[in-house]
């Protein structure tokens, strides 16, 4: 089970048009995005998505062309919090996001939000809310399965306390992701509570390149782009309205850090594949040895080497083989003996 991710939100600044939608993925492929998000912008779309985060992140996104600007922070300590300003209105928020103990295909994950409005007239107004989602893996649920298939969903705004006028209404997002694995594509169907239905496309290209297509209702074409180089993550969504004629993008640039603490495990585990190697070699030499000195008939020595062949690594292939010899070698000794 992996551990706790939450997501640090240092200061957010949106629009009321994509104030759900500031991630370049939901941006190009439509609302199906909320069963597969992992990034740093799983605070919005769906905190749930936090739980399959491997690594710390560093979020900038930018929204033209309402000088929207966007900083987060995924890290595995435990502690999350945000700051979004849209015109006269705070919100500040924590997420965190867990896999279920013994039900690894299901993630869940909460959004908590404290709104603060301040009118022209400097009069300030408070309201809080409550926003769960939901990730549910049907691979891990059936590992039999040659095809995954994600499905999640986020409820923003479920619960309400004071409820101030903007951006407190409740809105249900959810979508499917489907995935052959070994193919260079995924799609996605998704919707909310209008309902917006929308489709899209992830194809990838290169191990660093990959693009996106989709349609949503309301006339609006969706596209993107995005790019993987030296850990940093580059990605552009585009939204184009045929009916009126107008677009908007969003441009985010994720990067990712390795904690210490898995830096350091991830040399230990070379470290323990480069010895395991070191040892089979060993072994195998140990083994011939053996066979030598045991078709030579110096069962002795032959005996020795596989012992020794034998106490490096038991249970590997050559340990496990060298057993049988021994075992051979001893009958052959207690004949010799009678």
């Amino acid at each position: 089970m992996k551990t706790l991710n939450i997501i640090l939100i240092l200061f957010i600044l949106t629009t009321q048009v994509l104030a759900y939608n500031f991630s370049p993925k939901t941006l190009s492929i439509g609302d199906g995005e909320v069963a597969n998000i992992n990034d740093a912008n799983a605070i919005f779309i769906n905190p749930a998505g936090i739980a399959n985060s491997e690594s710390d992140q560093f979020s900038l996104s930018i929204i033209k062309p309402f000088k929207f600007y966007s900083f987060s922070y995924l890290s595995r300590l435990g502690l999350g919090v945000s700051l979004i300003q849209i015109e006269d209105f705070y919100s500040y928020e924590i997420a965190s996001g867990i896999k279920l103990w013994k039900w690894n295909f299901i993630n869940i994950g909460i959004n908590l939000a404290v709104n603060r409005e301040i009118t022209t007239t400097k009069k300030e107004y408070l309201g809080f809310s409550f926003s769960p989602g939901l990730q549910f893996n049907i691979k891990n649920f059936s590992s039999d399965s040659p095809f995954e298939i994600k499905v999640g969903t986020y409820l923003k705004n479920l619960l309400t306390i004071k409820k101030i006028e903007k951006f407190m209404d409740f809105d249900i997002k959810w979508g499917c992701n489907f995935k052959v694995f070994f193919e260079p594509v995924s799609f996605y169907f998704g919707g909310n509570k209008k309902p917006d239905l929308s489709i899209g496309a992830d194809f990838k290209i290169f191990n660093f390149l990959s693009i996106q297509i989709g349609y949503k209702e309301q006339n609006n074409i969706l596209s993107g782009i995005s790019t993987e180089f030296l850990q940093t993550f580059s990605s552009l969504g585009m939204v184009y309205n045929i009916k009126n004629k107008e677009y908007n993008y969003i441009i985010s640039f994720i990067k990712l850090f390795e904690s210490a603490k898995k830096k350091s495990k991830s040399v230990k585990e070379d470290q323990t594949k480069e010895i395991s190697a070191v040892i089979l070699e060993k072994q195998k030499l140990l083994l011939e040895e053996g066979l030598n000195y045991y078709k030579e008939q110096d069962y002795i020595n032959a005996k020795k080497k596989w012992q020794q062949c034998y106490n490096l690594a038991p249970n590997s292939s050559y340990g496990k083989e060298s057993l049988e010899y021994i075992k051979k070698v001893n009958k052959i000794l207690e004949k010799m003996r009678e």
